[in-house]
């Protein structure tokens, strides 16, 4: 009798122990298993998100050469931005890196004698998401309403001219007029701008 309670007490705690561990381990693979399907929907609905908000600073910011059809066709888009709009002179200045309008948080490391790496998983997707690539990038010329343009002049005047372009494109001359001061020497690179309605006196 003896013998078997000592059995007994060395035997019972040594199997709780290693079901206790065999419980432990199909739990955290359960956890592995839930996170991971939890972080891969949510790369989807942020993937698609980032893909929408891709589109429209695309379509809604277009390349030179289609602002020179929305003028030469006269499409519905032209004049279109009017000035209590918040567009009004928003211009594409080139295409880049941004963020994008939505705001993605995870949990803040801490201090742990554990290493988990669930959370660098969360990491890893917050990092993936942070920026938008090879997306036009526009300036509101109407907030930021004090702006320059410097550098090469052969560089900066094409720079300009796409400018202008943009600005015909979108908006009437009722709600935008244009006022050029130049030199002897640019004065012939800014005749063509002098004969359009939006450099006439109302």
């Amino acid at each position: 009798v003896v013998f078997s309670m000592l059995v007994g007490m060395m035997l019972i705690p040594m199997l709780t122990k290693n079901y206790t561990k065999k419980q432990k381990i199909k739990k955290e693979k359960k956890r592995q298993e839930k996170y991971g399907q939890y972080i891969n929907n949510l790369r989807q609905d942020i993937g698609l998100e980032i893909r929408k908000q891709k589109q429209i600073l695309v379509d809604n910011n277009i390349p030179l050469k289609d602002c020179a059809n929305i003028i030469l066709y006269k499409t519905r888009n032209l004049w279109e931005r009017k000035i209590d709009h918040n567009d009004f002179l928003e211009l594409r200045v080139g295409i880049g890196t941004c963020a994008p309008w939505i705001e993605i948080k995870a949990p803040e490391k801490h201090f742990t004698m554990d290493e988990d790496n669930l959370r660098d998983i969360a990491m890893a997707l917050v990092d993936e998401s942070r920026d938008m690539e090879n997306v036009p990038i526009s300036v509101n010329f109407a907030k930021k309403n004090i702006s320059a343009v410097i550098g090469n002049y052969g560089i900066t005047k094409p720079f300009i001219d796409g400018l202008i372009l943009q600005m015909i494109a979108y908006h009437s001359y009722d709600n935008l007029k244009f006022v050029i001061f130049t030199n002897d020497n640019n004065k012939r690179d800014w005749e063509k701008v002098k004969n359009i309605p939006f450099c006439w006196d109302d």
